[in-house]
């Protein structure tokens, strides 16, 4: 495999470059032939340290673009570059639609302290945490103007520090905990359904389709669960992807 690649420059992150010029060079790999240069020549090619190529390539391999085989080398998967909407990449739903959509916003609206749903009463209690009163509120992702998300969202108001104000300024759920929790929300875990909500549907702009959905559990950084959430989308609007890597656990 062939390719001619432009030196990089040193203005900004190099790491970050090389993995742009990487990603270029991945997509143009043809099958069969898609055996990546070492990282010895890349160092070459590209006018960077071998830390630097090292940096991005790892990158790349966590991120399913590249295999590495021991005693081999790396292998390209231009497949993988095609994807898009990768939410298993940009879990945070406004970075997936900035990304892959451009013009992102989010809406934030409804804002009520009420009791929380049976669904986020049973979700807490299974982290043997039981939950009175929660700040319910709707969360509406567009891209380009276009509804995208719809989650209804509920965190117990122990875990709201500071008034809900200003809400415009949020643009995803790290925003959102740095300015109103009192940790950092880092992660969620998700579990797929398919199901109809005529709140949902209005929103997305659905007549008689069923929306699919997800039910979210919110965690910050001390794994402490903080909120829960259900988000629904189109898969006709949007379909979400994910690349599963199997070589991870077993090389």
């Amino acid at each position: 495999m062939t390719h001619r690649f432009e030196k990089i420059g040193r203005e900004t992150s190099l790491s970050d470059k090389c993995y742009l010029a990487l990603i270029e060079f991945i997509e143009q790999a043809p099958i069969h032939d898609n055996k990546m240069p070492s990282e010895e020549d890349l160092s070459e090619m590209l006018g960077v340290s071998r830390t630097t190529v090292r940096e991005a390539m790892r990158q790349l391999v966590a991120e399913g673009f590249l295999t590495r085989i021991p005693g081999q080398g790396h292998y390209a998967h231009p497949s993988v570059s095609k994807l898009k909407n990768r939410i298993d990449l940009f879990p945070d739903i406004y970075r997936l639609l900035d990304k892959y959509y451009g013009n992102a916003t989010l809406a934030i609206t409804d804002v009520a302290v009420c009791s929380p749903s049976e669904e986020c009463r049973e979700c807490f209690k299974k982290e043997g945490d039981n939950v009175d009163e929660v700040y319910y509120m709707r969360w509406v992702y567009s891209a380009n103007g276009n509804p995208k998300f719809v989650g209804l969202l509920e965190f117990p108001v122990q875990y709201i520090v500071k008034p809900l104000e200003d809400l415009e300024s949020v643009k995803g759920l790290p925003e959102f905990s740095t300015q109103y929790m009192e940790n950092l929300i880092t992660h969620c875990t998700m579990t797929l359904n398919v199901c109809e909500n005529s709140e949902a549907s209005r929103i997305l702009g659905q007549t008689d389709k069923c929306a699919l959905s997800w039910r979210e559990s919110i965690y910050n950084l001390d794994d402490l669960l903080v909120g829960f959430g259900k988000i629904y989308f189109s898969p006709d609007e949007i379909g979400l992807t994910i690349n599963a890597a199997l070589t991870r656990n077993i090389l």
